[in-house]
């Protein structure tokens, strides 16, 4: 399994690379799983869930820099949101605070 947090401890270009994209992905999953009521994170979360579900062209190319299979991502983040470990839904409400909250140690993929 790969972890989004997975770090090299031999730095190389390659590494520095794939580290930079890999926290694109997280960046994007976090603001997907925004839970408050601001309003231009809001406009953030729904372009991150449309980012992460949808196979666009630059969802591929920066999961394939990241060092992930593009289509196993997305799926794995759609199942994490089908068990309710993800809120990506734009009709939740904000203020309603979850039991069990992601954390960036918990995401592995």
């Amino acid at each position: 399994m790969k972890s989004l947090l997975t770090v090299s401890l031999v730095p190389t270009e390659k590494n520095k690379e794939e580290n930079l994209f890999k926290a694109v992905v997280l960046q994007a999953i976090e603001d997907a799983n925004y839970e408050g009521i601001g309003n231009p994170e809001l406009s953030y979360k729904l372009e991150a869930i449309e980012w992460l579900t949808t196979m666009s062209q630059d969802f591929y190319l920066i999961s394939d820099l990241a060092g992930y299979e593009p289509v196993y991502l997305r799926d794995q983040i759609i199942a994490l949101r089908n068990k309710g470990a993800m809120q990506l839904n734009i009709y939740a409400d904000p203020l309603k605070r979850r039991k069990q909250k992601i954390s960036r140690k918990q995401f592995i993929i």
